[in-house]
């Protein structure tokens, strides 16, 4: 009866999370199309292909074999390429490629005025790097400056080619500064819809602006149905944070954080973390593999650049987690080793240090200063071994000490010297 009672809770609470859900649904932001999203550039179009003849008469350009159209950060390829000078109207035909920043679009033909920044692309699929969002559509038209049409598509943040949801829509009218509508739209999990309704109008975003991110679901035998619905906080111009309480059927509520700020190229920085008190059952935890090391269940991750006075530059990594199974467990969406990863390098052009099979993490601290000639730097290294099941000491490298000066000329002498030499304390 008890056990009934529970299952009952854990529905009624799972049913409110996901009404509340489609409720806020579709407040997200989606950065200006690719199409669109760079500024007008008076840069020139520059075309190169295997092959590439031109009809002076008719002033346009035919072009076969790995063709690329390129202009500043505006890249264009296709199997062929025909470019009318004039109309400024560029036929694509074969594995279409426009991308525009980090934003992507790929479809299997179409159309672009290179001029006016409008086109269609005939099944298609554009991903919005910031947002990590893909929209998959039959038809992607863009019909003005800031207004598109798509025909028969999908809409997820999940990687590959099986995502675990999707929203399906017979079409979509979205105007980049305004609304989007959507008719005939369907939630699919698994591929099985649940969800169904024949109109939806949702904002869109371009601004960086406090508001609800695009929901997040998932699904695993291990993990059951999961729903996140991400909260963005644009705290100022350099400092932002979300937060993401993900709600897994199976295991509870999970809480996570992530903060970023970014002062200069050389101060910026980020941290996630995660944390769980884990209702997953004992018996099936270990039956799956993965026998329980503890309840509380969290992750910390971060990086940061910075700099101190007398130009010294800093750089701290820290990767702490609760117990060496986590990372196996929790291996999709926010809390995910693959997405933390994604996310560290797409703001600090570096990754997490330790893939996520290896169970002592490493935590490193780096200060460096350097002059013209001379290299003064600090290494302290410390790892966290989970590996819990043997008494052994993790040898820790606290601290490493390095000075390097370059090879040089001795005054007027013809003689040179270089000096190298290095502190480890173990």
């Amino acid at each position: 009866m008890h056990q009934k009672v529970q299952k009952s809770g854990k529905l009624l609470q799972f049913a409110i999370l996901l009404i509340s859900t489609v409720l806020l649904l579709l407040p997200f932001r989606l950065n200006a199309s690719i199409l669109q999203k760079a500024k007008k550039s008076k840069l020139p179009w520059q075309i190169q292909a295997d092959g590439l003849n031109y009809d002076s008469k008719n002033k346009i350009y035919h072009a076969e074999g790995h063709v690329s159209l390129t202009s500043g950060d505006k890249i264009i390829k296709a199997d062929r390429i025909t470019l009318n000078t004039i109309t400024h109207i560029a036929h694509l035909v074969g594995n279409v490629y426009i991308k525009v920043g980090r934003d992507w679009l790929k479809g299997d033909e179409g159309e672009f005025n290179i001029k006016e920044e409008t086109g269609t692309v005939k099944n298609g699929i554009i991903f919005f790097y910031d947002q990590h969002v893909y929209i998959r559509s039959a038809i992607i038209e863009k019909t003005g400056k800031d207004t598109y049409h798509l025909e028969k598509g999908t809409v997820t943040t999940c990687d590959g080619e099986k995502p675990d949801w999707k929203f399906k829509f017979d079409q979509m009218d979205v105007k980049m500064s305004g609304r989007g509508e959507a008719r005939k739209v369907s939630f699919n999990v698994g591929g099985v819809p649940v969800l169904y309704t024949p109109y939806l109008s949702f904002p869109v975003k371009r601004e960086r602006k406090t508001g609800f991110l695009f929901p997040r679901y998932s699904n695993s035998d291990l993990n059951g149905f999961g729903i996140s619905t991400p909260f963005y906080w644009a705290i100022n111009d350099h400092v932002d944070a979300t937060i993401y309480p993900n709600y897994y059927f199976d295991r509870g509520m999970m809480m996570g954080v992530e903060f970023r700020y970014k002062q200069s190229e050389e101060n910026l920085g980020m941290f996630r973390f995660d944390y769980l008190s884990d209702h997953k059952n004992d018996d099936e935890l270990a039956e799956a593999g993965y026998p329980r090391q503890r309840k509380e269940r969290w992750w910390w991750r971060s990086k940061s650049n910075f700099t101190l006075p007398m130009d010294v530059k800093g750089r701290l990594d820290v990767d702490i987690a609760s117990d060496k199974y986590y990372l196996r467990e929790f291996d999709i969406g926010q809390v995910s080793w693959d997405e933390s990863d994604f996310a560290f390098r797409k703001l600090l052009d570096r990754g997490l240090d330790n893939d996520k099979s290896v169970l002592a993490r490493e935590s490193t601290l780096y200060l460096t200063r350097d002059w013209e000639l001379t290299h003064l730097g600090l290494e302290m290294h410390y790892w966290d071994n989970l590996d819990r099941s043997y008494d052994e000491y993790t040898l820790q490298q606290l601290p490493r000490l390095a000075l390097n000066i370059a090879k040089q000329k001795i005054g007027n002498t013809p003689f040179y010297y270089e000096f190298d030499s290095e502190f480890m304390h173990y």
